[in-house]
C-alpha cells in the first residue's frame, strides 16, 4: 500500500503552521523562566545581605534554584532562536516551492498547447493534401476548350481571353475557402477606385526566423515547408522554448494580458480574524498606507494575524497565552508627538497587504507582473 505523499508547498505551510504554534506557548515558557530567574536573583541577593548569609545549606539551594532558572532562560532563548530560524528557512523555501510550483504549472500549460498544436497541424496538413488532391482531380476533369468565364479587370473591362482551367481552379477554391473563412485572407482596399482585392499571403522564412511575404523572383531555392513543419517551426518550438525558460527561471510564468479585452476579476478580501497583541505592530494595508494597532484585542486581516503570532507579538484569541494576557490588563501606548514618530515602536511585520492583493489579482487575470517587481511580489507573498 503506497501512501500520497504531501505536495511541497503543502508540507511546508503545514511546518510554518506547526512553528507558529510552539512558539507563543515557549515564548510564554521562556517569561515564567525570566520570571523566576529574576526571583532567585532577588533572593540571592536577599540573602547575601541578610542574617543568614553564612548558611551554607541556603546559600546552596538558593544558587541551585537560581543555576536552574539561568539554564532555563537559556535552553527557552536557543529554542526560540531555533524556532525562529526555521520559520526564516521554511518561508524561503515556501517561496521557492511556490515558485517553482506556479513555473512547472505554466510550462506544462505550454507543453500541453505545444502537443494539442501538434495535433492539430497534422489534422490541417492532411486537410490541405486533401484539397490539393481535390483541386488536381477537378483541374483533370475541365476540358480546358469548353471554359467561357472571362476575368473583369477595374478601368479595362471585361478581357476577352477566357480563363485557363488552373487559373479558375484557383479562383474556385479561393471563393469557396473566402466564403468559409474570410478571416484567412488579407483584404486591401487600395486609395483609387472603389474595390477591394483579398489575397492570402504565401511567407518566405529569413535566416533569423521572421516571416517575410515579398518573395524573391527565384523560388527554386526557398523552402516552404508543409503545414506541419510551419506550425513546428512557428508555434510548438517557440512553446516549448518558452516551457524551458520558464522552468530555468529565465522568464516569468505569466501570460501578457489584454487587460482591456474583458472585466478585471478582482480578487476576494482578506479574511478577518481575531488576535490578542502583546505589542504594538505595524504594516502595510490594501490602500498601501502603513497601518499599526496597539489595542490587546484587535481584529485584523489573515496575513497580518499569521505573521504577528509567527513573530510572537499576538496570539490567537482563544489561545491560553491570550486569556493570560488579557488578565494581566497589561495597557501600552506608542509615544507620539508631531506625529512623526508615531510607529517608531511598533514591530514591522514587514507584510505588505497592497502587493499581496496586487500579486493575486495579476494571478487571477494571468498579467504579466513587471519584471523589477517579481521579487517584490514573491516576498510580498511570504
Amino acid at each position: 500500500m503506497f501512501l500520497k505523499k504531501a505536495h511541497p508547498v503543502q508540507k511546508i505551510e503545514a511546518d510554518l503552521q506547526a512553528y507558529g504554534a510552539r512558539r507563543p506557548k515557549l515564548q510564554s515558557q521562556l517569561a515564567e523562566a525570566e520570571a523566576a530567574l529574576e526571583a532567585a536573583r532577588n533572593e540571592r541577593r536577599e540573602l547575601l545581605i541578610g542574617d543568614d548569609a553564612e548558611n551554607a545549606t541556603a546559600r546552596a539551594a538558593i544558587e541551585k534554584k537560581f543555576v536552574g532558572a539561568e539554564r532555563d532562560v537559556a535552553t527557552y532563548t536557543d529554542v526560540l532562536a531555533a524556532i525562529d530560524s526555521k520559520i526564516a528557512d521554511a518561508r524561503e523555501r515556501l517561496v521557492a516551492a511556490r515558485d517553482k510550483g506556479r513555473r512547472e504549472e505554466a510550462a506544462k500549460a505550454r507543453e500541453d498547447a505545444a502537443v494539442r498544436i501538434e495535433g492539430i497541424a497534422l489534422r490541417l496538413e492532411h486537410a490541405i493534401d486533401g484539397l490539393g488532391a481535390v483541386a488536381d482531380e477537378l483541374r483533370e476533369s475541365i476540358d480546358p476548350s469548353s471554359i467561357n468565364v472571362r476575368r473583369y479587370r477595374n478601368f479595362k473591362g471585361i478581357d476577352d481571353t477566357p480563363l485557363d482551367h488552373f487559373e479558375l481552379v484557383r479562383l474556385i477554391i479561393a471563393e469557396g475557402m473566402f466564403s468559409r473563412s474570410p478571416e484567412l485572407f488579407t483584404v486591401d482596399q487600395p486609395d483609387i477606385g472603389g474595390f477591394a482585392e483579398a489575397s492570402m499571403k504565401v511567407p518566405m522564412r529569413r535566416p533569423d526566423g521572421a516571416l517575410c511575404v515579398e518573395l524573391t523572383k527565384d523560388l527554386a531555392g526557398v523552402n516552404f515547408l508543409p503545414a506541419s513543419g510551419a506550425v513546428e517551426r512557428n508555434l510548438v518550438i517557440p512553446l516549448r522554448q518558452a516551457a524551458q525558460e520558464i522552468l530555468e527561471g529565465k522568464r516569468l510564468p505569466y501570460s501578457v494580458a489584454a487587460r482591456s479585452a474583458g472585466k478585471t476579476v478582482e480578487p476576494q478580501p482578506f479574511e478577518i480574524v481575531d488576535v490578542v497583541c502583546v505589542k504594538p505592530m505595524a504594516w502595510i494595508a490594501e490602500n498601501g498606507q502603513r497601518t499599526s494597532i496597539v489595542d490587546n484585542l484587535s481584529s485584523v486581516p489573515t496575513p497580518v494575524a499569521e505573521r504577528a503570532i509567527a513573530l510572537g507579538v499576538a496570539f490567537p484569541k482563544d489561545s491560553d497565552e491570550a486569556r493570560a494576557h488579557l488578565d494581566c490588563r497589561k495597557r501600552w501606548r506608542v509615544p507620539t508627538t508631531d506625529g512623526s514618530d508615531k510607529f517608531t515602536e511598533a514591530v514591522d511585520l514587514g507584510v505588505d497587504l497592497e502587493r499581496l492583493m496586487a500579486a493575486e489579482r495579476a494571478r487571477l487575470n494571468g498579467w504579466l507582473l513587471p519584471a523589477e517587481d517579481d521579487s517584490d511580489f514573491a516576498e510580498a507573498a511570504q
